[in-house]
């Protein structure tokens, strides 16, 4: 029997996973392949705090969110992890790859999607150091014998910085719809950033480039 392909995202906030990656992702859910969303941060900063809405209170409705798109895509709740460190406080530490060593060993994952190296944001690039860092050691033998043997891909992907150079274009032209809606559940950034529009935009122009509607590019 064939063994189904593991997908696992890691992304730094709730949203970067559909911006990066929701084509790719609901393309997988599509082929039966089975797909978990890890999110870094709790979303504390991603709203204006009022008095009567405290860091738990807007932490809840980013995660509603997030759970909502993913269901758009084809991802159930019990495949969604929210790991919960502040905004804009991640820094590198052994810890923190401990973390993410555990779910990639927990998961067995045969393709990782992160943020690339060069992405303008600082909990991006933070997320990239400390992932690299944990699929390495994974690899490397140190943590178990067989080297996690079943990782075939390390993907990073794009959000607020594009890439100059990639090696992987995925045509996501069947899914750009159920991306776009993925997107549209995320109504609190809405009000502010029209993110649909520019995503897909950034999603027709990687298409022009390989001679397709729409696509989701990485580097290995």
């Amino acid at each position: 029997m064939k063994e189904v392909k593991k997908h696992l995202i890691i992304a730094p906030h709730h949203d970067d996973e559909v911006i990066a990656c929701g084509g790719t992702i609901a393309k997988a859910v599509n082929n039966n392949e089975q797909v978990k969303i890890i999110i870094i941060t709790k979303g504390d900063l991603s709203l204006k705090l009022l008095d009567d809405k405290d860091i738990e209170f807007i932490s809840n409705i980013r995660n509603e969110e997030s759970v909502n798109a993913c269901n758009v895509l084809g991802v159930k709740r019990e495949d969604i992890k929210f790991i919960k460190k502040g905004d804009r406080t991640l820094i590198y530490s052994l810890e923190f790859v401990k973390e993410i060593i555990h779910e990639i060993l927990e998961f067995k994952p045969n393709i990782i999607y992160y943020p690339h190296s060069l992405e303008g944001d600082r909990d991006h690039k933070v997320v990239n150091e400390v992932v690299s860092e944990a699929i390495f050691l994974c690899k490397s033998g140190f943590i178990n014998e067989d080297g996690a043997s079943y990782i075939q891909l390390c993907l990073q992907y794009e959000v607020w910085t594009p890439m100059m150079n990639y090696n992987i274009a995925k045509d996501i032209t069947k899914f750009a719809d159920l991306k776009k809606d993925a997107i549209s559940k995320y109504k609190s950034q809405l009000k502010k950033l029209n993110l649909a529009h520019g995503i897909l935009g950034l999603n027709s122009y990687r298409g022009m480039q390989i001679g397709v509607p729409f696509a989701e590019v990485f580097k290995i």
